[in-house]
C-alpha cells in the first residue's frame, strides 16, 4: 500500500505541522489495506507499537505512507508502516514516522477455521523483517502474560465498597 496525500490546512496545527493523530490515522488505513490484501479477509487491528515521530511534515508537502507485511502467524500478522514527506519544490524527502501494527482475524473467521496464507521471503531483508517481527511478537506475548497475572492479583486485594 502506498497512498500519497497532499497536505491541507485542516490536518495541521497553527505551525503548519501535521497533527500526530492524522498521521496515525493514515498509517492505520494503509496498514489495514496491506493486511487485507495479504489475507483476503477482514482483519481488525489488535495493537500498534514502536510509534516514532522522527520528523514533522508540513502544509504543502506530499506525504507518502508505505506499508509492508513483515510476518504472518496463525491468526495474526504484523505490518510495518513508514511515512515520508517530500518538498515538491526541492524534491527532497524526509523519513518522518514509523510504527508496527498487528492485525488479527475476526472471531467469526477464527471460529470457521480460516487460515492466513504463508508469505515467502524473497531476500535477506525479508528474513530480517520476519525475525524482527517474531521477536516483537514474543515480547508482546510476554507483556500480555505479565499484565494478566498482575491485573488478576491486584483485583484480589480489592474490597466491596457497598
Amino acid at each position: 500500500c502506498k497512498p500519497t496525500v497532499p497536505f491541507c490546512a485542516f490536518v495541521c496545527d497553527t505551525q503548519d505541522v501535521t497533527f500526530g493523530g492524522q498521521i496515525l490515522s493514515w498509517m492505520e488505513q494503509c496498514a489495514r489495506i496491506a493486511s487485507v490484501r495479504i489475507s483476503k479477509m477482514n482483519m481488525v487491528m489488535a495493537s500498534v507499537e514502536n510509534v516514532a515521530f522522527l520528523n514533522s511534515s508540513r502544509v504543502g508537502e506530499v506525504v507518502t505512507v508505505r506499508a509492508r507485511v513483515n510476518a504472518v502467524f496463525r491468526s495474526s500478522l504484523e505490518v510495518g508502516v513508514r511515512v515520508e514527506a517530500e518538498d515538491p519544490l526541492s524534491g527532497t524527502w524526509r523519513y518522518c514516522n514509523r510504527a508496527y501494527f498487528t492485525f488479527v482475524l475476526t472471531k467469526a473467521d477464527r471460529r470457521r477455521g480460516a487460515a492466513l496464507p504463508v508469505i515467502e521471503c524473497a531476500d535477506d531483508t525479508d528474513l530480517r523483517r520476519m525475525a524482527d517481527a517474531r521477536s516483537r511478537r514474543e515480547r508482546r506475548s510476554a507483556r500480555s502474560r505479565r499484565h494478566r497475572r498482575s491485573s488478576t492479583s491486584s483485583l484480589s486485594g480489592l474490597s466491596d465498597c457497598s
